[in-house]
């Protein structure tokens, strides 16, 4: 089994992953509404703990290998068993030891809601599928099965959603919430062990050459993810041990994480990783460059309209998703919708295409500490604004960084990777729908109708724009051109 070699398209995985994340987006939205502020602050700061599991244990790399490893030709599937095996072992490990070792998961996690002893329990218990349950759908996506990938991760992401909103309605209490993530988690292990097995991707075994392999890539890139956590959190977390539970719920919301934006990045390099190692594989160095200018052109399509957006719809967009009860949310949205734009630039997708761990591991490293010395000073001096500055900063020169760097290393321009001509064209037509919207906002009585009207004009008119051109014409319609040449033609003669 190896990689398939013909274009692979995104959008599969966008459009499936983006439908789950609407269901998601409604959790935090419940919870606004039937939970207090110190709830849901309490409720983000355990599952931010849990989140960075993965890359706090230094796994994270055997995952994110599954992209490079199906590109080694004949030993891919047999290296994907092997990384399975080591992922395996590793979370029975952890799970292991947490336990063991609970007075210290209670010092390093003060925050995870101190008064209740039995979350120690339930966040150790959450670790073993936590660092297990998206390996299947990574590796379907990975070796080609995009739609089965990705429909198996909406599956489990719906019942997830669905399930938290009835328990949150019902009993409003955050240990059953608790309890049902991790249910949900373990049946979707369970599902993709039977079904993973079935097809061949698991085996129980171990090669101690494949083994090497894996470590030799995947070592440096979950250290690297180590501290990327301290470049993409680290306000996160400084603030979580230096704020309430209810101010932080305020920032966290006002970092307002729209999942359809997020999963467009993590697509777009889902798809682009595995083709860039094959276009070098095969030494084809302008297919490549032609690969990685095509995703930066899709990303900030998107991106610097949302980002504008963002901007001028801040305060509405809040009230609507959470109340008025996070109106000061508004200001974090205004700042942290710029961090969506830096991810318009795809920094390590070459070094990951090429399994060049070292160069992950060595400017994570130093781009993390960077991040984590500027958030402690900016926060505290300036509180959560120079907080999430600070983090804003780090991610700007690594990004500017990790251009260059793919330019020196495809020994290209600037010019050849960065469609400089469309960004212009995004950012004007985006500039001007934001002018527009802002001067029509004295019409409007309510910010809602404001945001419903303009918001909504400012949508259509760019996606018109800019991609109605690209769309094509059902069959249907093309089929009555010659009907139309055909009466055209008879009413000259008549």
């Amino acid at each position: 089994m190896s990689l398939q070699t013909s274009d692979r398209p995104h959008w599969p995985i966008t459009i499936l992953s983006s439908i789950s994340a609407i269901f998601n987006m409604i959790i935090p939205m419940a919870m606004a509404r039937l939970l207090s502020p110190d709830e849901v602050g309490g409720f983000r700061i355990f599952f931010l703990y849990l989140s960075l599991v993965p890359f706090l244990s230094c796994t994270w790399g055997v995952v994110n290998g599954i992209y490079y490893w199906v590109g080694q030709g004949k030993k891919s599937l047999n290296l994907i068993q092997n990384a399975w095996n080591l992922l395996l072992l590793g979370a029975f490990v952890l799970s292991v030891i947490l336990p063991i070792l609970g007075i210290g998961v209670e010092r390093y996690f003060p925050g995870v809601m101190p008064t209740l002893p039995a979350h120690t329990a339930l966040f150790c218990l959450a670790v073993f599928p936590t660092l297990l349950t998206n390996f299947y759908d990574f590796t379907l996506i990975a070796l080609g099965r995009i739609w089965q990938g990705s429909f198996f991760n909406l599956s489990f992401e719906v019942l997830r959603t669905a399930a938290l909103l009835g328990v949150t309605y019902w009993t409003r209490n955050l240990v059953s919430l608790i309890l049902v993530h991790i249910g949900i988690s373990y049946l979707r292990v369970l599902v993709s062990l039977a079904l993973g097995y079935s097809q061949g991707i698991y085996r129980l075994h171990l090669n101690a050459t494949r083994v090497r392999e894996i470590f030799k890539y995947a070592a440096p890139v979950s250290f690297a993810a180590a501290f990327d956590v301290l470049m993409s959190s680290s306000d996160r977390l400084l603030l979580a041990e230096s704020i309430s539970p209810s101010d932080y719920s305020l920032y966290v919301i006002g970092c307002l994480s729209i999942p359809p934006l997020l999963i467009l990045e993590q697509s777009i390099n889902k798809t682009l990783i595995p083709q860039l190692s094959q276009s070098l594989l095969d030494g084809n160095i302008t297919k490549a460059i032609s690969l990685y200018r095509k995703a930066v052109e899709d990303l900030l399509g998107i991106y610097i309209p949302a980002t504008a957006g963002l901007v001028v719809f801040a305060k509405p967009i809040i009230h609507l998703l959470f109340t008025s009860t996070y109106s000061e949310s508004a200001h974090f949205l205004r700042i942290f919708a710029f961090s969506y734009l830096l991810f318009g630039i795809p920094y390590d997708s070459l070094a990951r295409a090429t399994g060049d761990g070292h160069w992950i591991l060595r400017n994570r490293i130093i781009f993390g500490l960077f991040s984590l010395a500027t958030v402690w000073i900016l926060c505290h001096r300036f509180g959560a604004l120079g907080a999430l500055s600070g983090s804003l900063a780090a991610q700007l020169l690594i990004r500017i960084y990790g251009f260059y760097d793919t330019c020196r290393r495809l020994n290209a321009s600037p010019g050849e990777l960065f469609p400089t001509f469309m960004v212009l064209k995004f950012s004007s037509l985006a500039l001007c729908l934001s002018v527009l919207s802002l001067a029509s906002h004295s019409i409007f009585h309510s910010d809602f109708g404001w945001f419903l009207i303009a918001g909504g004009t400012f949508g259509v008119v760019y996606l018109s724009v800019i991609y109605g051109p690209l769309l094509r014409l059902p069959s249907w319609i093309t089929k009555l051109r010659p009907a139309r040449g055909f009466l055209s033609k008879f009413a000259r003669e008549s």
